[in-house]
């Protein structure tokens, strides 16, 4: 069996009647035990550096802090949402009959008379490149004389 004296060094104590698989056993076992009360230790100093760090973050920010930083973010986001919609154009049904009630009436009242959207579907246009070229010329010359 090993045993950590004061400067953990491991040192061997007497073995009576152990068999040989535990001989074999106990120094590793004893490496392992140093090595995980090591790394407990690390654990420990963390939650205490961590422990420190979050005391010291409460002592500059309370609640009531925290609180109103929120209130003011949710104020400030429904505000954006607001002007996101006014600049989408989103209009309720009501708002879009409302004013296409007032288009009308107005078109009625001033005798405004709008052009006949004509059904017939629009000529070609030529193609670019010289014969392209060559036809809108021909139509220039016509419109010219």
């Amino acid at each position: 069996m090993l045993v950590c004296n004061g400067t953990l060094r491991v040192s061997p104590l007497p073995q009576e009647g152990l068999a040989p698989a535990e001989e074999e056993a106990l120094p590793g076992s004893a490496v392992q035990d140093i090595e995980f009360a090591q790394i407990e230790m690390k654990v420990i100093e963390g939650l205490k550096v961590g422990n420190d760090c979050l005391k010291k973050m409460h002592e500059v920010m309370s609640i009531e802090e925290v609180e109103k930083i929120l209130d003011e973010t949710q104020d400030a986001i429904e505000y954006q949402r607001q002007i996101d919609d006014m600049l989408a154009g989103a209009l309720s049904q009501e708002d879009e009959d409302a004013v296409l009630a007032e288009l009308e009436a107005i078109t009625q009242e001033e005798g405004v008379a709008l052009p006949e959207v004509p059904e017939e579907p629009l000529p070609e246009l030529p193609k670019k490149g010289a014969e392209g070229e060559r036809v809108m010329k021909q139509k220039k010359e016509m419109l010219a004389a």
